[in-house]
């Protein structure tokens, strides 16, 4: 969050956008990560999702998997062991004067390993693609 490219929307999303700059600008915000938009693009890429709602496959995919470059952040993620983590989404169209995505999205709290990480990652990308956000 300490990086200046955290604060643009269209690289964090809008939340942790907002969070990185108020943490730039001497705020008090918890400790935290980001993992930008070009983390969920490889993520739809290695998984084949779309955001479509004629695609009902994306709702009934049993195999998602992770990519390796984000396994590889997570895991340093993991091993930095500060404690409980919250997962929440953020995105790019979040709360613009066109949307609302208040409460639409998953978020993760108490996640304290590798593998309830990469779990919740999940959780909250795969959220980005259900029917009701979709729609």
């Amino acid at each position: 969050m300490d990086d200046t490219s955290a604060s643009d929307k269209l690289i964090s999303g809008g939340k942790a956008s907002r969070l990185a700059r108020l943490k730039q600008l001497g705020f008090l915000v918890p400790e935290g990560y980001i993992l930008t938009t070009k983390a969920f693009d490889k993520f739809t890429e290695a998984n084949s999702l779309t955001l479509d709602l004629s695609h009902e496959t994306n709702a009934f995919k049993k195999n998602i998997m992770i990519p390796t470059e984000l396994k590889l952040i997570l895991k340093m993620i993991a091993d930095k062991k500060i404690g409980s983590l919250i997962v929440r989404s953020s995105s790019v169209f979040e709360d613009s004067s066109y949307f609302s995505f208040a409460g639409m999205y998953e978020s993760v709290p108490h996640v304290e390993s590798y593998q309830e990480l990469e779990e919740a990652v999940k959780k909250c990308y795969m959220s980005a693609f259900d029917k009701r956000v979709i729609s």
